[in-house]
């Protein structure tokens, strides 16, 4: 039963189309269109490439065994293939399946693990899908203070989760 509400929920159906669309002409647009045209424009090779270069050469592993210094190191070569790449996901929206695929992986934190709260997972993702999530995150960066309140604190460059705590306690001696 649960089941069958979430998934008429989720149908976009016509009446359901009606909702959402009286929902969003409820809400405020808080994107100026120079932001709103920022973020829309066409993605281009240099910015591809420049996020590239600016990861890290061997941070972790990837599920296909190559680093972002591989990728940097022979640009020369793969570098076309790879912008074309990033830049269709970027583009269309359009995904090949084996860029989306992401290892979990368990590293322990101590030596002897006897329990699973020793060790901690991480995820390793293709350098691909890595370079159009960095990409996207690189463009998102620069308007995120736009649609994002002043009381929001984390991801928000220059603002500590730490500060949430610092309002909380100064609310409750005001």
């Amino acid at each position: 039963m649960v089941a069958d509400y979430l998934g008429n929920l989720f149908r976009l159906e016509n009446t359901q189309r009606d909702y959402v669309s009286q929902v969003l002409d409820c809400m405020e647009a808080r994107l100026s269109h120079r932001s709103s045209a920022y973020l829309d424009a066409i993605f281009t090779a240099e910015k591809v490439c420049k996020t590239v270069f600016d990861m890290a050469l061997s941070k972790a592993p990837r599920p296909d065994g190559l680093p972002a210094g591989f990728y940097q190191n022979f640009w020369s070569t793969v570098g076309k293939n790879v912008t074309e790449g990033c830049l269709k996901c970027l583009q269309s929206g359009e995904t090949v399946a084996y860029v989306n695929d992401t290892l979990v992986c368990l590293i322990p934190k101590v030596k002897k693990t006897i329990r699973m709260s020793e060790f901690r997972p991480i995820s390793l993702c293709n350098v691909i899908y890595k370079i159009v999530a960095t990409t996207l995150t690189n463009r998102l960066r620069n308007v995120i203070g736009e649609v994002t309140s002043e009381v929001h604190i984390t991801f928000i460059p220059r603002r500590l989760i730490t500060n949430t705590a610092i309002v909380g306690f100064e609310c409750l001696h005001s």
